[in-house]
């Protein structure tokens, strides 16, 4: 897509049209001559993606075609511009519906679908790889699996424990984050984890959803997410499983152990704050 096509689209990347900012770069809302809508991702010169990161990120989001990540409708690479062309998403991302439990690169369409908007995986792991070795881990303390965090190890699993984190924080209403601040070395799993093996797992039920479902849905669903923030990956289900499980009452599931960071001794380990959980894998298990 031509740089003069992207630029008018966007009024010459007005400030008006600006939508975010991120470790890419900023982010703008456009629209082209036969009136679609676009969001346009322009490649800060000081962005640690590079060209190699761009490269990588635009072809893997244009090779996985999945009805929750993100369509991609052009790019542009010359000497002085790297951009990506999304298709615009109407209501913004999910953080904006509930709180900020690390989804604001979930957004939403107009009939809230949600679809997956950076892919930052692509950043460290190649095309046909499962499983990768980083040395410099990057993302938010408190939603990256241990495995990563202490040896820098990405595989499927990984994606499994940040999924297993924001599915207790909706349960909770509660942020993992926010049990950083504490001083009495708990975090949300080790809270959840504490009522739920004395048999109380309904009292971190959050009130809002308390009383819209029923008791046994509810701890069905804290079940589930006590097993995908096991410590070892090998105790964790695939996503695939995870799915199965939730859609389906039948579907039997494992008794968890107690949760990886019950105590005090993983706190001030917070690495890096980059803002990028890792989210490429999830896609890649089915292959």
């Amino acid at each position: 897509m031509a740089f003069d096509v992207i630029s008018t689209a966007t009024n010459h990347f007005s400030e008006l049209n600006k939508l975010g900012k991120g470790g890419f770069g900023i982010v703008y809302k456009g629209r082209l001559c036969d009136g679609q809508e676009i969001a346009v991702k322009r490649l800060s010169k000081m962005s640690p993606m590079g060209v190699d990161g761009f490269t990588v990120e635009a072809k893997l989001i244009a090779l996985v075609q999945h009805v929750n990540v993100i369509r991609l409708i052009g790019f542009c690479s010359n000497a002085d511009e790297k951009i990506l062309v999304y298709e615009f998403l109407e209501n913004s991302s999910l953080d904006t519906y509930l709180f900020d439990l690390k989804p604001s690169n979930i957004l939403l369409d107009k009939d809230m679908v949600p679809k997956i908007s950076d892919l930052g995986m692509a950043r460290i792991l190649a095309g046909d790889e499962t499983e990768a070795h980083v040395t410099t881990v990057t993302g938010t303390f408190g939603y990256i699996a241990p495995e990563y965090r202490s040896g820098g190890v990405l595989s499927v699993k990984s994606d499994v424990f940040s999924f297993g984190v924001m599915l207790l924080e909706i349960i909770s209403g509660k942020r993992n984050i926010d049990f950083l601040h504490l001083n009495d070395g708990s975090t949300l799993l080790s809270y959840i984890w504490n009522h739920w093996s004395q048999g109380n797992g309904l009292e971190i039920v959050d009130p809002a959803i308390k009383d819209s479902s029923s008791s046994q849905q509810i701890l069905r669903c804290v079940q589930i997410g006590l097993m995908c923030v096991q410590e070892l990956p090998e105790d964790r289900p695939t996503m695939s499983s995870v799915g199965l499980m939730l859609g389906r009452e039948t579907e039997a599931i494992p008794q968890p152990k107690s949760p990886v960071e019950t105590g005090s001794s993983s706190r001030g380990q917070q690495e890096s704050e980059s803002g990028t959980v890792p989210s490429m894998t999830l896609f890649i298990e089915g292959r």
